[in-house]
């Protein structure tokens, strides 16, 4: 990937996850009934703009996370001479993320219902799953688990924090920022470094 090419991720990366913490989170604000019955038109605005950069300091976490995946991916095709097992340990991880994204809000202190943590485990996997079928169709077959392993894994752990504290506003204008510029990247990823990734399967 030449430094032009990682510009370009870069500052896409960082107005997809402005944008995506931007829209969700000015409408949980304004549904917000005991923030809108005493605000300014000033404090709004601030509160918009505080989104926004929200959205920014995501999508450099996210964008910390998609190098590491590819370093860890880089690394664990070096040491894996079978691609298979590779994925094999893939599925494996995401299997348990799935389980964690469940369990152990649900375990803890003042957890919310159980169906809420299902929810939220279900509309991560199955967006994930359509991203990952519009990667096959960009590149290859081989880049569905790849896709599905950072998807999953990668937004759930870079979302901890907001997991963590258990509320769900944060949750939400977290994880979709986190979301969306994950997906962004790794759709992205074939378009800027070629026949190496699909040679790799991510």
């Amino acid at each position: 990937m030449t430094l032009r090419k990682w510009w370009y991720l870069f500052w896409t990366t960082l107005l997809v996850g402005g944008v995506a913490a931007f829209i969700p989170g000015s409408i949980l604000l304004f549904a917000d009934r005991a923030f809108v019955a005493d605000f300014t038109f000033g404090e709004y605005v601030f509160n918009l703009v505080q989104l926004f950069g929200a959205g920014l300091m995501f999508s450099v976490l996210s964008q910390m996370g998609f190098f590491a995946y590819l370093t860890l991916n880089y690394i664990a095709l070096s040491i894996f001479r079978q691609p298979a097992l590779w994925k094999t340990l893939q599925v494996i991880v995401i299997l348990v993320v799935i389980f964690d994204l469940i369990y152990l809000p649900y375990s803890a202190e003042e957890a919310s219902p159980l169906w809420t943590y299902v929810l939220l485990t279900v509309l991560l996997v199955g967006l994930s799953a359509l991203m990952a079928n519009w990667k096959v169709r960009m590149t290859n077959r081989t880049a569905w688990i790849p896709t599905m392993f950072f998807l999953v894994a990668a937004t759930a752990l870079e979302a901890v924090p907001a997991l963590q504290e258990n509320n769900w506003n944060g949750i939400v204008t977290m994880m979709i920022p986190l979301f969306a510029c994950n997906a962004w990247q790794i759709l992205k990823l074939h378009t800027l470094v070629g026949g190496r990734t699909q040679e790799q399967g991510s």
